[in-house]
């Protein structure tokens, strides 16, 4: 995911960025419109239950087997925007902004996103899809829904590329969500599947970025999955280390580390090493 600065980002952090690939979707029974049977009466995306083979969701991560990609959902807002941060989730019997988005590989082993998203977020904005190639952004086309089911609106999206990202945003190609104060977007990440390792803790972060005109700030926030350790755990501000910066043992859901009077271009990463096992949980950037 590229770094946005001034922003409120839903990051999913475990070792890498983790997810993995979803499948074929060829089995259901899609209509000219859409996967009609991928919304439930309650207006909830019945994934995996939709495609026809073994994946698995653990939010906002796709898990599906035999396949050496992954996938991460991700919602974020400029602190600008005049909404909250949208939020990705299979439920949306919500009067919120919020989205859900499905990969299928097709026969051919061609790839394209299911976008489904409920009334209020289709209308919060003219939304168009950006796409990138190694986090540059080099694309983008208005994003057109159309109703299908239960309230749930629906858009299907071919990647230009094998880039890592696909977005919806109220931005475009030209002033990419990093670089507008008011944006908006829900995406998908793409990446190489990392090798299962039960040792490293799954965690979701949330990220948040300040600045002035002459200091930065960013605070990192556990946002669920495994507990952590706070001895096997610590941040690195570039090069210098600084031992569990959440001053919490063990680090939970809603502890947070908090990180002052940066420079821009500073690298912020939170590390999980138990003497066997060292993996980075998360990184940022500061613009």
């Amino acid at each position: 995911m590229p770094q946005f600065s001034r922003r409120r980002a839903i990051v999913a952090g475990s070792v890498t960025v983790l997810g993995v690939g979803a499948g074929c979707l060829g089995s259901s029974s899609d209509s000219d419109d859409g996967p009609t049977d991928a919304v439930t009466a309650d207006s909830e995306i019945a994934y995996p239950e939709f495609v026809d083979d073994n994946a698995t969701y653990d939010e906002p991560m796709i898990e599906y087997e035999n396949r050496d990609v992954q996938f991460s959902l991700y919602a974020m807002a400029s602190d600008d925007a005049d909404a909250d941060t949208p939020q990705v989730q299979r439920d949306l019997d919500t009067n919120g902004l919020a989205a859900f988005i499905a990969p299928e590989y097709g026969d051919d082993e061609s790839l394209s996103y299911h976008v489904f998203a409920t009334e209020q977020f289709v209308d919060y904005a003219d939304w168009n899809v950006i796409f990138t190639d190694d986090d540059e952004y080099i694309e983008d086309e208005p994003a057109t829904f159309d109703e299908l089911a239960h309230g749930v609106y629906y858009l299907m999206v071919t990647p230009r590329s094998e880039g890592s990202i696909t977005a919806i945003s109220n931005t475009d190609a030209d002033t990419p969500p990093a670089d507008d104060p008011e944006s908006v977007s829900v995406g998908i990440m793409k990446g190489d599947a990392p090798e299962s390792d039960e040792s490293v803790p799954r965690v979701r972060f949330i990220t948040h970025g300040d600045h002035s005109d002459d200091t930065r700030s960013y605070e990192i926030t556990h946002d669920g999955g495994d507990e952590l350790e706070g001895d096997y755990v610590y941040g690195l501000i570039d090069d210098d280390r600084i031992e569990n910066p959440f001053d919490s043992d063990p680090v939970t859901e809603g502890d947070s580390a908090s990180f002052d009077d940066l420079s821009e271009g500073t690298e912020i990463s939170i590390v999980y090493d138990d003497g066997k096992t060292s993996d980075e949980l998360v990184s940022v950037s500061v613009d």
